[in-house]
């Protein structure tokens, strides 16, 4: 049975009701409510965050560990796929902790270390607020394509086109 046959079923309605539900409404969820954190809390010039940048980036080191690993249990194709979606990982918190750097520079500069530098400030604000969305929407990618894989992983082989998932 092909897949758009599957989806053309009643089941299949059910199944991609599901899809939604499990996959999409939460990751709409973490867009809505993480973007919002990352520029009201990570964003702003007057919030000293180094505490909460080396916990995401335990946070995002791990996941692209437990990534790394689980991809030597696949094949191939789904190696390679669940690889890429640690190396995002990976990637989100070297801009993490590279964005912490140049907040931290920025915050004493404003305090002493630059006061010399009045120009520094503005640049060095929009750079680290940018990599922390950069990094915030690496991690969302990685979270949307795991969890897209995770869910796929559960369409039975007999409903998948060639038998393989």
């Amino acid at each position: 049975m092909k897949n758009k046959e599957f989806y053309s079923k009643p089941f299949g309605v059910i199944w991609w009701g599901m899809k939604i539900l499990t996959v999409y409404c939460p990751l709409g969820f973490f867009f809505i409510f993480g973007f919002n954190l990352v520029l009201r809390t990570f964003g702003n010039e007057n919030i000293d965050t180094t505490q909460l940048t080396n916990a995401g980036f335990a946070i995002f080191a791990g996941c692209a560990s437990i990534c790394f690993s689980w991809s030597k249990t696949f094949s191939e194709p789904n190696s390679l796929f669940v690889t890429d979606c640690g190396e995002r990982c990976f990637l989100a918190s070297i801009l993490f902790i590279f964005a912490s750097l140049l907040k931290y520079i920025f915050l004493q500069q404003k305090k002493e270390i630059f006061a010399l530098f009045k120009f520094l400030q503005q640049p060095l604000l929009i750079i680290f607020s940018l990599f922390f969305v950069l990094a915030f929407f690496n991690a969302l990618s990685a979270l949307f394509y795991l969890s897209e894989f995770l869910f796929n992983k559960l369409i039975p082989k007999r409903h998948s086109e060639d038998g393989v998932n």
